[in-house]
């Protein structure tokens, strides 16, 4: 069994290169059960150790899949399934590009968040004025 359960676009958005990332930093300890021959997991849940969620490639009970991805797309427990499952090396294409472009888009988001609109204004004018 393969990774194609899901679209290769899906994996390109910038919420899931964030999942990917969280699920390469996963502890191993929040696996509690991993069935290799079956491909499933038992993940406990990363905030309350007395949550337990049941993982396949292609459905967790987690919050983030159930209700903020809708089903639609992988959770971290569902990359890291498939990392455990070696059917995802983030230390290659596209996986490791994934990953960079992630932590990119973080330090891009964190600088714009920053930025001072009125100085911004102001640097907006002086262009606008000498060029």
């Amino acid at each position: 069994m393969g990774f194609e359960v899901w679209n290769d676009n899906v994996h390109k958005e910038p919420s899931q290169c964030k999942s990917l990332e969280k699920a390469a930093k996963m502890d191993s300890e929040n696996i509690l059960i991993f069935d290799a021959d079956n491909v499933t997991a038992v993940f406990c849940g990363s905030k309350d150790y007395d949550e337990e969620y049941n993982v396949t490639l292609s459905h967790c009970e987690c919050q983030d899949f159930m209700y903020n991805k809708k089903g639609q797309a992988p959770c971290k427990h569902i990359y890291r399934l498939a990392m455990e499952c070696g059917l995802i090396d983030t230390a290659v294409e596209p996986w490791s590009t994934y990953i960079s472009y992630s932590k990119a888009y973080d330090g891009i988001i964190r600088k714009i968040k920053k930025i001072d609109m009125y100085r911004l204004l102001e640097l907006k004018n002086y262009i606008d004025e000498n060029y």
